[in-house]
């Protein structure tokens, strides 16, 4: 027990050196390895570099809540937005959609997309490559301590067996100075027997004292080491737990940002058939139009044959057609602002059914005029 108590002992105090070395290897390594446009893995490295994984749990769970709440807003915002665009510029684009040109708004719409998502597979990709590299050099660290724990606990070994032989040394030494003195007591006569005897037992109870000295030190030290091996034995099982959860986690996370990618593909296939329809709309009213010039056609060659009546009859349809122009304009600034009360994230029941009404009433009103045309 004793020469387990020194090893230790011994132990713990070249293992908290070399631990001291590694870590400056280990920070001279990675601050090597830093990239250039990565602040939350950089703060994740540095978290994990210093073992302050309750922190690093908060900034992931905080890096998880900020995802999703960014993806719900993009989700919900509309197709024509940009972020570099201001409201004045907007405006002048929604003018452009009512105008016709909506392929200019849908292609900007899709470059954004695109754009956000190659930044958004860039960062994932540093992100996990810095990961497995810090981790791999974690695994290595841990590798040459374990190696240099087993050459100090050679090194102990080696020193007991140098104090065992000196010990003995000292013993046999003692042992025949003792033999030497009783032999010259016995067999030596006319020698001051009482003053060699009493300078022996006082050398040899000296003797004793600091050997009982050095065992209750040796046997002290061992206790206070013992408690620090047990210490951070715990600390080490707790950390390789918590880098356990935190690996489960990251791979979770992994799962989710496919599954995103997935639907963000989805998404993009859905404006490309959106688009399609809507140059199809298109290309239906161009049709309508050239069909209504010669209609217009027509009617000029038949009010110069035709009488007073004709023309009377010409200028009340031209009156409908305007108002059927109207009711075109009405129906557009309707579903705009149908679908700017659909984008709304944190709408409310009351407000949908104000709006239910809202909407009833701009109905009623746009039959009232059909019925009054």
């Amino acid at each position: 027990m004793e020469k387990k108590k020194k090893k230790l002992h011994i132990k713990k105090k070249d293992v908290g050196k070399e631990k001291k070395k590694n870590d400056k290897l280990n920070n001279d390594v990675l601050k090597e390895k830093k990239p250039a446009k990565a602040p939350t893995i950089l703060r994740w490295i540095d978290l994990l570099r210093s073992m302050k994984l309750k922190q690093l749990k908060k900034s992931i769970d905080e890096e998880l809540n900020n995802y999703e709440i960014n993806k719900n807003i993009n989700d919900k915002l509309l197709l024509f937005l940009n972020d570099d665009l201001e409201e004045k510029h907007v405006l002048e684009k929604i003018d452009e959609l009512k105008n016709s040109k909506m392929y200019t708004l849908v292609e900007m719409h899709t470059q954004n997309m695109n754009k956000l998502q190659e930044h958004f597979e860039e960062e994932i990709k540093k992100m996990f490559d810095t990961f497995e590299e810090d981790r791999k050099l974690l695994i290595q660290n841990r590798d040459n301590i374990v190696h240099n724990i087993n050459l100090f606990y050679s090194r102990i070994e080696e020193r007991d067996k140098l104090r065992k032989e000196n010990l003995e040394k000292d013993e046999n030494h003692t042992m025949n100075e003792i033999y030497k003195n009783y032999i010259a007591e016995k067999y030596i006569a006319n020698y001051k027997y009482e003053k060699y005897n009493e300078e022996d037992n006082k050398i040899f109870d000296n003797l004793i004292i600091e050997n009982k000295k050095i065992l209750n030190e040796e046997y002290e030290n061992y206790n206070i080491i013992e408690k620090k091996y047990e210490k951070n034995r715990k600390c080490l099982l707790s950390k390789e737990k918590e880098v356990h959860e935190l690996e489960i986690k990251i791979d979770n996370w992994k799962i989710k940002l496919e599954n995103e990618m997935k639907i963000y593909d989805i998404q993009t296939e859905r404006l490309k058939n959106e688009k399609t329809q809507l140059l199809n709309h298109i290309r239906a009213i161009k049709l309508i139009l050239q069909k209504l010039k010669h209609n217009d056609k027509q009617r000029l060659i038949d009010i110069t044959t035709h009488s007073m009546k004709c023309i009377n009859k010409l200028e009340e349809n031209i009156a409908l057609a305007n108002k059927l122009i109207n009711m075109d304009n009405l129906c557009r600034k309707f579903e705009s602002e149908r679908e700017k009360l659909m984008a709304s994230i944190n709408i409310t029941t009351a407000k949908r059914e104000e709006d239910d009404l809202m909407l009833e009433k701009k109905n009623e009103q746009v039959d009232n005029e059909i019925k009054s045309c």
